[in-house]
C-alpha cells in the first residue's frame, strides 16, 4: 500500500518536476482520464516511443486555467490545474487563447496611450502591466467544468 501512495506523491507544481516525475504524472492523469482527451473526446496515446516528435494524439499537459486568465499569473503550474489533452487540441486551444489575450493587451495599451506591440512582449510582463485577461473574452469550454 505504501508503494502506491509513494508513486502518487508528486511535487505540487508541474514546473518544478524533473523529467521522470513529469512522465509519471502524465501517466497518472492519462489513466485518471481513461486515455480520453477532455476536449475532443478522442483516444490519446501515452507513449511516443519510435516517434521523432509527439503525434497529434499524444497526451500533452494542458493548463485548465492558463497564465492569461490566472488571477495571480503564477498558479498555472498547480497540479489541480493540469490535465492531459491531445497535442492537436492543446495547440489549437493555445493559439486561440493567445490571439485573444494579445488583442486584449494591445487594446489595453492603446487605452493607456502606450506604444506596446503585444506580440513582442512576454506574457508575464503584459500581465504585470494590465492584469489578467477577463475570462469572459475566451470561448466557453464545457470540458473545464
Amino acid at each position: 500500500m505504501s508503494e502506491v501512495a509513494e508513486e502518487l506523491s508528486f511535487t505540487q507544481n508541474i514546473h518544478k518536476m524533473d523529467t521522470d516525475e513529469r512522465t509519471r504524472f502524465r501517466a497518472y492523469l492519462f489513466i485518471k482520464q481513461l486515455g480520453i482527451c477532455p476536449i475532443c473526446k478522442q483516444k490519446m496515446e501515452l507513449s511516443k516511443v519510435g516517434m521523432k516528435r509527439a503525434g497529434k494524439n499524444f497526451a500533452s499537459f494542458e493548463h485548465i486555467l492558463d497564465d492569461w486568465a490566472s488571477q495571480y499569473n503564477e498558479k498555472s503550474g498547480d497540479l489541480s490545474n493540469i490535465a492531459v489533452s491531445c497535442v492537436k487540441c492543446n495547440n489549437e486551444r493555445g493559439i486561440i487563447r493567445n490571439r485573444i489575450a494579445r488583442k486584449f493587451y494591445a487594446h489595453a495599451a492603446k487605452k493607456k496611450g502606450l506604444d506596446i506591440h503585444s506580440a513582442n512582449v512576454q506574457s508575464t510582463r503584459l500581465f504585470k502591466l494590465f492584469g489578467p485577461v477577463p475570462a469572459g473574452l475566451f470561448p466557453s469550454e464545457e470540458w473545464r467544468t
